[in-house]
Parts: C-alpha cells; sequence; structure tokens
C-alpha cells in the first residue's frame, strides 16, 4: 500500500482514469480483468482513497494549465453572447483577423477564406469569406446547466396565487402589445 492509501493497481487506475474519464476501460488499462472492469471502474470510483486522489490530481491537472472554472465560464459567455455583426464593417464586408478583438476571435471555431471567379469570364478574383463561431446553443446550454438555469426535472408542485397569475398575463400582454408595435424585439 503505497503512503496515499492506494495499492499500485488502484494508483494506476487513477492515472489511467484522467486520460479520458472512462472508468472501464481505466480499469482495463491498469490491469483489472476485461470480464468484470464493467463493475470495478465504477466501484473505484466510489471508493473515499480514490475519489480523493483523482480529485487531487484534477486540482494539479488545473494549476499546471493555469486556468479556473470563471476562466471555463468566461469563454463559454464569450460563445453564447457573441454578436456576430461585430465581425463586419459598415460595408458588411468581413473585418481582417487582425482587426478582430480577443473575445471575437475566441469564438471563431473556423474561418475560411475561398478564392474563385464567381462570374465566368469577368476577369475578376472575388473572396469568400465564411467565419464560423462555436456551437452558441451548446454553450447557452452548459451555462443555464451550470448556473440551474434549466434542469432535466421539472418541478408541478408550483403554487402561484391568483393575484400573481393575473399580473403576470398582464405584464405577457403588455410586452406583445410592444411587440405588434414595433416597440421590442423578440428575442
Amino acid at each position: 500500500m503505497a503512503k496515499n492509501g492506494l495499492t499500485p493497481k488502484q494508483t494506476r487506475f487513477v492515472a489511467e482514469y484522467l486520460v479520458d474519464l472512462n472508468a472501464t476501460q481505466a480499469a482495463i488499462r491498469a490491469g483489472y480483468s476485461a470480464k468484470t472492469a464493467n463493475y470495478q471502474g465504477p466501484a473505484n470510483l466510489v471508493k473515499p482513497s480514490i475519489k480523493a486522489a483523482i480529485a487531487a490530481k484534477q486540482a494539479e491537472q488545473l494549476r499546471k494549465v493555469n486556468f479556473t472554472a470563471e476562466d471555463v465560464l468566461r469563454e463559454l459567455g464569450r460563445v453564447a453572447f457573441v454578436d456576430m455583426r461585430g465581425f463586419y464593417r459598415a460595408d458588411g464586408a468581413p473585418k481582417p483577423m487582425h482587426e478582430l478583438t480577443q473575445e471575437q476571435g475566441a469564438v471563431l471555431a473556423r474561418v475560411e477564406t475561398i478564392i474563385k471567379n464567381a462570374e465566368a469570364g469577368d476577369g475578376h478574383t472575388d473572396w469568400i469569406h465564411k467565419l464560423s463561431p462555436w456551437d452558441k446553443m451548446k454553450a447557452l446550454d452548459l451555462l443555464a446547466r451550470h448556473f440551474k438555469l434549466v434542469g432535466d426535472k421539472i418541478d408541478v408542485n408550483v403554487t402561484v396565487t391568483y393575484e400573481e397569475r393575473r399580473q403576470r398575463l398582464e405584464e405577457g400582454r403588455a410586452w406583445a402589445a410592444k411587440l405588434l408595435e414595433g416597440e421590442v424585439v423578440a428575442g
């Protein structure tokens, strides 16, 4: 038994688990039987000494890469709330890459430039720019789940007074009227 309270096989399991977070595969790579790995792997994850070792190693990994949960949330926020209009000039042409802010550059998953002659025979070369941001809906979903704004369960035991329902209905009607008049934008 090592000084951390783990056997050599458990220590190897911790290291292998951190590779891909797959308990069954980590158990196999650590030397557990392939026949019992689908049991042994998950069983290891609930053992206090192994849980503590995994948490310590993950904390160490975070320190080494020098970023925090706040950094991850900030990047998700950039993607989730990007306004693509900022990537273009007033004439509709995309801004050159060197004019983009750090925040704008961070949300781009792909930039593609195609050079071709769009109209045959005119002798003019056209540049087509395609900017593709990371998946905005995925980022919104991750943020909403992190902050528990949405959940997989629906609570049907909600108590709302008649007065609260009436007030919400009136607010909704007022908003809809403003929407129809063009005073607010949906979204």
